[in-house]
């Protein structure tokens, strides 16, 4: 529900054939990692999480799409901002205690999307930056983000930590 310490590494694979003849097949990979720190004592924990993901498919619906912008990608942009068939994440976040159950993040998000791997670059990512407050129950947790970016402010209430 809330990670305090440890690495987590994650990737998928999904495979999707077109159930009918004039249905797209699509095939999307991921990887992900997800780093908690502690730091100052446990008071507060430093997180983060990179990853990229790609789809591939001829004829691909606007919603098979991979989205940056948004309450869980770059929370100063637009939800879905930009879509392509390949995008790059990276968020980093300090969690620390307000007050009991009360807590808040101060962080930076960036992302981009390109329309294939090899146009990928470091160049033309969208960055932000992320303030919220987190309340802390015993099976979930509830924020309210506000994203900070050159664009738009973006505010986001949901359930769950961002990563």
């Amino acid at each position: 529900v809330n990670p305090t310490k440890g690495v987590v590494l994650t990737g998928e694979a999904e495979l999707a054939l077109g159930a009918r003849a004039n249905a797209p097949g699509l095939m999307r990979v991921a990887g992900w990692s997800r780093l908690y720190q502690p730091v100052l004592g446990d008071r507060i924990v430093l997180a983060g999480r990179a990853g990229m993901e790609a789809v591939a498919g001829d004829d691909l619906p606007v919603q098979a799409l991979l989205p940056v912008g948004g309450g869980g990608t770059v929370r100063g942009l637009s939800q879905d901002r930009y879509l392509d068939r390949v995008r790059a994440l990276a968020n980093v976040e300090a969690r620390f205690p307000i007050y009991r159950r009360l807590g808040g993040i101060v962080g930076a998000d960036a992302g981009a999307v390109w329309a294939s791997i090899k146009d990928a670059s470091l160049n033309g990512w969208h960055t932000s930056l992320a303030v919220g407050l987190r309340y802390y129950l015993d099976t979930f947790v509830t924020r309210l983000d506000v994203g900070l970016g050159k664009e738009t402010t973006g505010v986001y209430f949901n359930f769950g930590q961002v990563f």
